[in-house]
């Protein structure tokens, strides 16, 4: 995802390239939903599900999961 395109408040998931190719079940994992926090120039600060603190993700590994109500539901849950 372009770091342009995201924004604090952003519901995101993590999924990193080399994971791409593989079964859907690699690719999401519950853990790697987060909410993003704040960015930078390089870096996107996402906590990520069930932690309390904010971790520096490359932009090119986050995925939004705004059409992903079933992900969003899992994500709110933790709130």
């Amino acid at each position: 995802m372009k770091i342009e395109w995201i924004n604090i408040g952003d519901q995101v998931i993590y999924i990193p390239n080399h994971l791409l190719v593989g079964p859907k079940s690699e690719m999401e994992k519950i853990e790697n939903l987060g909410t993003v926090t704040s960015k930078n120039e390089r870096f996107v600060f996402v906590r990520y599900l069930g932690n309390t603190g904010s971790q520096a993700t490359d932009p090119n590994d986050l995925f939004s999961i705004r059409n992903r109500t079933d992900l969003q539901e899992i994500l709110n849950q933790d709130k």
